[in-house]
C-alpha cells in the first residue's frame, strides 16, 4: 500500500500519534474525575454523618437531661411537663417513661409514636436484682420499621427512684422515640441529590452479621459506596454515598473520544494533503501543533480550576462564606490541641471569650440583612485590628455570635484586657451607607482555671458566661465561675416558677393613682402587678417581668391584668357615684402589640365588663414600634377607634421619640422618672421637662410626670404647665381597697 500510495505512511503515523496522545489525555481526565468525585463523596458522607451525630448527640443530651431532673427531683410527678421543657424545639416530640414493661407516661405529638414504644417497653422490665448494674447513661437501640412505613431508634436510659429509706418507688426508663425521616432530613441528606450523590442509610443489627437499608435516594444499591460510620451509635449505623450516575464519567469519556476521532481525522486530512504539498504541510502542521498546544493548554486550566474548586470546598467546611473566619468546627479542633499542650504544659494559660451584639436584630429589622453582614465585617476587621493574630483564633460561630482563644495570656486579667479592647474598638459608629450605626457587645470569658477538660465543656462555660453578661445589661463581660452558673440555675428555676404562677393565680394588683396638678384629686390610677411566690414572697416586677418578655409568657400575664383590672374598674363604677370620675391605665409591651388578636382580645374585655369608653386606658412604649412601624400604626389607629385613649410610657429616653410623636397620635406622655425626680429650679432638668411639656401641648398631647417624689417636685411642674403627676409624694402603689378609700373619700393634695 505504501508503495502505491506513499502519503499514506504519514497520515498513518499522524493519526496514530494523536489517538495516542489523546487516549492519554483521556485517561488522566477520567482519573481526575474520578478523584474529585471520590473526594467529593468523601467529604459529603463524612459532613452528612457529622450533622447526623450532633443530631443523635441533641437526642442523648434530651434525654440524659430529663432523666437526671427526675433523679434531682427525685419524682416523676409532672413528667409531661418536664419533658415539654426539655423539648421545646422538637417538631415531633416523644419522650416517654417506661415501667413494668409499658409505657406509664408520655409528651408525643403522635399517638402513633407512643403505641409503637408502648409493644418495644414490653422486655424492659427493671427489677432489683439487674437494676443496680443498668449503665446510668443513654444508650441507642436499633430502628425499628413501625406500621405506617416510618423507621424510628429509641434512646433509653434507666431511672430508678428510692426514698431516704431505700424504698424503691420507681423502676423503668426513660425513652425517647427518634423519627429518622426527621433525623436524616435535618441532617441535610435531601441535598445531596442536588449535588448529583445518591445516599443509603443502614444499620448492623446485633450480631453485625448483614446490614440493614433503612432510607436512600436510590432504588438500586449503591456502586462502590463510601461508607462513613456514625460514631455516637457505637459504629452500628453507617451512611453510604456514591454518584448518581457511577464513578466512571461516560459522557467525559464519549466526548473526549469523540473530540480525539475528530482531532485525528482532521490531522489525517491535513497530512494527506500536506503530504502533496510539502510547503502547505509545513504550516499544516505548525496550525495543528497550536491547535494541540490549546487543546492541551485548555485541559491544563480545567484540571486547575477543578483543582481549586477542591481547595474552595475543602475551605468552606471550616470557614465563614461572609466573614472568612474560621467556624466552630475548627475553632473546637484547635481549642482541642491547645487544650493538650495545657495537659502537658500546665502554666501554659489560655482563655475562651464568646461574644454576641447587643440588640443586633433590631439593625436587621430596621436597615436590613444586608447592612447587619456590613456590620458584621467591618467589626471583623476591627477584632483583627485590636488582637494580635498570632495569639489567638478568631471564629465566627453563628449569626451575630464571635468565639476568641486566647493563647499563653499569662492570667485572667489579660483575658480581660483584650475583652475591654474588643468593647472599645466597638464604641466608634459603624458607617453603614449614609448612616452610623452604634452597637455594643456582651462578653463571657472562660478559662483553663474553670475546671473545664473538654472543648465543649470550655467554650459551653463562656456561653454561661455570656448568658450572665446579657442578663446584666448591654456591654458586660463576665468571667465563668462556679456561681455564674448557679445564677442560671436559678434563673431557669424562676421561669420554671413564673409559668406555674399564671396557671396558680398567685399574681395581684396594685394601683397608684395619677393625680391633677391643677386641683389635686385623683383622676386615674395605674395597674402593677405584684407576685407573690409561695417561697422568696412578693417579687419584684423588676425581677420577672423581662424574664416574663424574653419567654413570651408576658403576654398571658398581660391578658390576666386587663381582665383583673377590668373587673376592679367595674366593682368601683359600681360602688361609687357617678360624680366620681377616674380610669385604669394597663401597660402593653412589645410582645403584646404583635399579638395578632390584641385588640379584638381588648374589644371584648370592655365589653364583658360593660365598661364606658376612657375608662380602660392603655401604656405603651417606643419598643412596640421598633420592628414594623406600619403594623404599630394600624394597631394603634385600630385602638383609638374603639376609644381606648393611648399614653407613651417613658417618654425623652427614646432615641426616636420625637418622630413618634408626629406619626402617632397619643392621648398622654409621661415624662420619664429621670427628668422628674431630680428637678429643681436651678436643675439642666428644668429646661427637658419645659421643652417636653411646650412640645405636647402644641401637639394637643397632655402630659403627666412619673416619679414625683417631693412638693417642690410637684410645685416645679405645675408651674412648668404639667397637668398630671404620679409618684411616692401622693401615693405608692396600693391594694385596691385602699384606693377605694381615697376615692370615696375625694382626697385632695
Amino acid at each position: 500500500m505504501s508503495k502505491r500510495n506513499p502519503a499514506l505512511v504519514p497520515v498513518a503515523i499522524l493519526i496514530t500519534i494523536v489517538i495516542l496522545a489523546g487516549v492519554s489525555l483521556i485517561k488522566l481526565n477520567v482519573q481526575r474525575r474520578m478523584a474529585e468525585q471520590h473526594a467529593a463523596a468523601t467529604q459529603l458522607a463524612e459532613t452528612s454523618a457529622y450533622s447526623i451525630e450532633q443530631q443523635i448527640a441533641h437526642e442523648f443530651a434530651t434525654v440524659e437531661n430529663l432523666t437526671a431532673d427526675l433523679r434531682s427531683r427525685g419524682s416523676v410527678e409532672n413528667f409531661s411537663a418536664l419533658a415539654a421543657a426539655s423539648a421545646p424545639d422538637t417538631d415531633e416530640p416523644g419522650l416517654f417513661l417506661v415501667s413494668g414493661g409499658k409505657v406509664t407516661s408520655r409528651f408525643s405529638s403522635t399517638d402513633k409514636t407512643a403505641t409503637w414504644v408502648d409493644l418495644l417497653a414490653t422486655g424492659w422490665e427493671v427489677n432489683s436484682d439487674i437494676a443496680a448494674a443498668l449503665p446510668q447513661r443513654p444508650e441507642l437501640l436499633n430502628p425499628v420499621r413501625i406500621a405506617s412505613g416510618e423507621w424510628i431508634a429509641i434512646i433509653r436510659e434507666p431511672l430508678v427512684l428510692s426514698t431516704p429509706s431505700g424504698t424503691r418507688h420507681f423502676a423503668g426508663w426513660v425513652a425517647a422515640s427518634v423519627p429518622l425521616d426527621n433525623l436524616l432530613r435535618s441532617a441535610g441528606l435531601d441535598k445531596l441529590a442536588g449535588a448529583g450523590f445518591n445516599w443509603e442509610f443502614s444499620y448492623y443489627a446485633a450480631d453485625h452479621s448483614q446490614p440493614h437499608k433503612v432510607s436512600g435516594s436510590a432504588d438500586s444499591d449503591l456502586e462502590a459506596p463510601i461508607k462513613q460510620v456514625i460514631h455516637s451509635t457505637h459504629d452500628r449505623w453507617f451512611l453510604a454515598v456514591a454518584p448518581a450516575n457511577g464513578w466512571l464519567p461516560w459522557r467525559l469519556l464519549v466526548s473526549n473520544g469523540m473530540l480525539v476521532a475528530i482531532l485525528a481525522l482532521f490531522a489525517g486530512v491535513l497530512a494527506h494533503d500536506l503530504a502533496q504539498r510539502p510547503e502547505q504541510l509545513r504550516v499544516a502542521v505548525m496550525g495543528r501543533d497550536q491547535r494541540l498546544r490549546t487543546v492541551n493548554q485548555r485541559l491544563s486550566e480545567e484540571i486547575q480550576q477543578r483543582e481549586e474548586l477542591e481547595k474552595q470546598f475543602s475551605h468552606a467546611s471550616f470557614h465563614d462564606a461572609l466573614t472568612g473566619l474560621p467556624n466552630r468546627r475548627y475553632f473546637i479542633d484547635r481549642l482541642r490541641r491547645a487544650q493538650q499542650r495545657v495537659r502537658q504544659n500546665p502554666g501554659y494559660f489560655l482563655a475562651v471569650i464568646v461574644l454576641n451584639f447587643d440588640r443586633f436584630k433590631n439593625i436587621n429589622d430596621s436597615l436590613g440583612p444586608a447592612a447587619g453582614d456590613e456590620l458584621l465585617t467591618q467589626a471583623v476587621r476591627r477584632f483583627e485590628s485590636c488582637l494580635r493574630p498570632e495569639d489567638l483564633v478568631i471564629a465566627r460561630f453563628a449569626g451575630d455570635e464571635f468565639a476568641m482563644l486566647l493563647f499563653d495570656i499569662g492570667s485572667t486579667q489579660v483575658a480581660l484586657s483584650a475583652a475591654e479592647r474588643l468593647q472599645n474598638t466597638l464604641a466608634e459608629p459603624f458607617k453603614i451607607g449614609e448612616r452610623n450605626v452604634f452597637t455594643t457587645a456582651s462578653m463571657g470569658i472562660a478559662c483553663v482555671t474553670s475546671g473545664y477538660e473538654d472543648a465543649e465543656e470550655l467554650v459551653r462555660g463562656a456561653h454561661i458566661a455570656l448568658s450572665k453578661a446579657k442578663t446584666d445589661g448591654r456591654a458586660q463581660r463576665v468571667v465563668f465561675d462556679p456561681a455564674t452558673r448557679e445564677q442560671l440555675v436559678t434563673r431557669q428555676q424562676l421561669e420554671t416558677d413564673l409559668h406555674q404562677a399564671i396557671e396558680r393565680q398567685e399574681f395581684v394588683l396594685n394601683y397608684q393613682p395619677i393625680i391633677s396638678l391643677e386641683t389635686g384629686i385623683i383622676t386615674g390610677m395605674e395597674a402593677l402587678i405584684r407576685w407573690r411566690h409561695p417561697l422568696e414572697g412578693l417579687v419584684p416586677p423588676d425581677r420577672f417581668i423581662s424574664l416574663a418578655e424574653e419567654t413570651g409568657l408576658i403576654v398571658p400575664i398581660t391578658r390576666w391584668v386587663l381582665g383583673q383590672a377590668c373587673t376592679q374598674a367595674r366593682i368601683w363604677r359600681e360602688r361609687f357615684p357617678s360624680e366620681v370620675d377616674f380610669y385604669i391605665s394597663v401597660n402593653l409591651s412589645a410582645q403584646d402589640f404583635r399579638q395578632a388578636d390584641v385588640c379584638d382580645y381588648i374589644s371584648a374585655v370592655i365589653a364583658e365588663h360593660g365598661l364606658p369608653p376612657g375608662m380602660l386606658r392603655l401604656e405603651v412604649t417606643e419598643s412596640i414600634m421598633i420592628g414594623n412601624i406600619n403594623v404599630a400604626s394600624e394597631l394603634i389607629s385600630r385602638l383609638r377607634s374603639m376609644g381606648i385613649p393611648l399614653l407613651l410610657d417613658d417618654f425623652g429616653t427614646g432615641y426616636s421619640s420625637l418622630s413618634y410623636l408626629n406619626r402617632f397620635k397619643f392621648d398622654y406622655i409621661k415624662i420619664d422618672r429621670a427628668f422628674v425626680s431630680r428637678i429643681t429650679s436651678a436643675s439642666q432638668n428644668v429646661g427637658i421637662v419645659k421643652a417636653i411639656v411646650h412640645l405636647a401641648q402644641d401637639l394637643g398631647i397632655r402630659t403627666i410626670a412619673e416619679g414625683v417624689e417631693t412638693l417642690e417636685n410637684k410645685d416645679n411642674l405645675r408651674s412648668l404647665g404639667c397637668d398630671f403627676g404620679q409618684g411616692y409624694y401622693f401615693s405608692k402603689p396600693v391594694a385596691a381597697e385602699v384606693v377605694e378609700k381615697l376615692l370615696l373619700a375625694r382626697t385632695r393634695w
